[in-house]
């Protein structure tokens, strides 16, 4: 499938085509104008780091991450791109026996590189499966 060019440095595939999910209907490829390389603009990257590290990790049997970036468009830490605010609901074994301080800290440390870079918020609630609603 050939992608559709939307502007000369711009380039979308259709959501069937490419894996992206019903809210963003399209991915889109754009020329890095710095260095002339091909860039996924489409929304989701980070969002799908966070849920592959979380699940590579904690395996977990329940697990919602929210992009919550458009509610703060404007506020201090916002990426203009999105993607920089989230919540996250994971249920996992690997959190029997810790308090909500040690879950959050497991957490910080499996989305260390994604917390020093883009995202500016992450909202979390963890929890052990006999304790999930």
């Amino acid at each position: 499938m050939m992608p559709q060019v939307t502007k000369p440095h711009l380039f979308c595939l259709p959501a069937a085509k490419c894996g992206a999910n019903p809210e963003r209907p399209r991915t889109c490829l754009g020329l890095n104008m710095r260095n002339g390389k091909m860039t996924n603009l489409g929304k989701g990257v980070v969002k799908a780091a966070i849920e592959s590290k979380i699940s590579a990790a904690l395996s977990p049997t329940r697990l919602i991450v929210i992009d919550e970036s458009a509610h703060h468009a404007g506020h201090r830490g916002h990426h203009s791109d999105g993607e920089s605010h989230f919540r996250v609901n994971v249920t996992s074994a690997a959190f029997r026996g810790k308090s909500r301080i040690e879950r959050h800290r497991i957490i910080h440390e499996i989305l260390a590189e994604e917390l020093a870079g883009r995202v500016h918020a992450l909202a979390l609630v963890a929890s052990a499966p006999e304790e999930a609603e």
